[in-house]
């Protein structure tokens, strides 16, 4: 019942392509609750809670569909970093362990799994990063990803796409690394859940259950450093990661580093849950990881 198995024909780019897919797909369904978890780790949000925001930019902003604004560099980011994301896994389970799923593999190599195929793309796509969470907010007002790309590199420079190079990766890095550790581990239940004549919708709903409690697990325990990760990508000025965090800690308390966590928990527990669901559908019937 693995979903993770050795295949001679398995190729890199079939992983990429169903991984684009998934990872696309869930990205456009959830980019509202996106841009409202920025818009509340904006000072000027921080007191108003979810359905106030989202009234807000319904009425002042253009109606509905200005929710689902930054949806276009959230695709050109999620779209490409998940087809890195689940090539990257693909190649490094086949060098670490080939003939195995990854439920049967020790918890250290999978957590390392984890680590590796988030770190490239989260490296490689960190500008277009930056670009969509100014999007989102309404400190700045670009018209496209181009102009909003030149505009920084005038006033800001290169390094300004970067400014949070450091907390995205810590905040990115392990959430991937727990997700995939708890969601494998979890997965580990379902022979015992499912019966076999069920197959075709308990997997489903099973693996769908098992991604709902890794990735509220694996947000609650990074919602903090995102809270830093997003002043820093709003503010280039604010090049401290430190110096961010105890600004934060000194205006706000601890409280000031759970705001955003509401919307972060629907948003990146249904994102994760639901590429990594879609993806496995397409992995039980191609079999390419």
């Amino acid at each position: 019942m693995s979903n993770f198995r050795s295949k001679t024909e398995s190729k890199p780019l079939e992983a990429f392509i169903a991984g684009s897919i998934s990872g696309g797909c869930s990205a456009v369904a959830l980019q509202p609750m996106d841009l409202i978890k920025t818009r509340l780790q904006t000072l000027k949000y921080r007191e108003m809670r979810i359905h106030y925001i989202a009234t807000s930019v319904v009425r002042n902003e253009g109606g509905i569909i200005a929710l689902w604004r930054g949806t276009v560099p959230s695709l050109v980011r999620v779209v490409p970093g998940a087809g890195i994301y689940y090539c990257t896994l693909h190649c490094t389970k086949s060098i670490i362990a080939p003939n195995s799923s990854v439920e049967s593999i020790n918890p250290v190599s999978v957590f390392a799994m984890g680590a590796i195929a988030r770190a490239v793309p989260t490296v490689l796509l960190l500008p277009i990063t930056t670009i969509k969470v100014r999007f989102e907010s309404d400190v700045y007002n670009y018209k496209s990803i181009s102009g909003a790309f030149n505009e920084i590199i005038r006033k800001e420079g290169f390094r300004a796409l970067y400014s949070s190079i450091y907390p995205t990766i810590i905040r990115d890095v392990p959430y991937s690394s727990m997700y995939l550790l708890f969601y494998t581990r979890l997965k580990r239940l379902t022979p015992s859940i499912v019966p076999i004549n069920d197959e075709h919708y308990g997997v489903p709903l099973c693996n769908f259950a098992f991604g709902l409690v890794s990735g509220v697990s694996a947000s609650i325990i990074t919602q903090p450093i995102d809270v830093v990760k997003t002043q820093m990508q709003l503010f280039s000025n604010e090049r401290s990661m430190m110096k961010v965090a105890v600004n934060i800690a000194h205006s706000e308390g601890f409280r000031g580093f759970l705001k955003g966590l509401s919307a972060r928990l629907i948003r990146r527990t249904l994102q994760s849950t639901f590429a990594w669901t879609v993806f496995d559908a397409f992995n039980r019937k191609f079999r390419f990881i």
